[in-house]
């Protein structure tokens, strides 16, 4: 009976520690894939693209608020309304 219970033990450590092993395996790839992908060139790209797009929106919102704030619309909660 004892062997039993050892033999089960032991396949359960077994498994958890196959599955750990797996997940830092997966871990290290996640790893050294966000290494190569912030050492590209991609990704200075995507920050101008983000920055270009974020200060064009800034601009609208900006001009929509300055043109609501002259033109004196208010909304019942004093926000300005369209």
């Amino acid at each position: 009976m004892l062997c039993i219970l050892w033999i089960a033990t032991l396949c359960a450590i077994l498994q958890t520690s196959h599955g750990y092993i797996l997940l830092t395996a997966n871990m290290e790839d996640v790893q050294n894939l966000a290494k190569q992908l912030a050492e590209s060139p991609v990704v200075s790209q995507l920050n101008k693209i983000w920055r270009r797009a974020s200060s064009q929106f800034q601009k609208e919102l900006n001009t929509r608020r300055n043109d609501d704030t002259a033109s004196g619309e208010k909304g019942k909660n004093g926000r300005c309304t369209n």
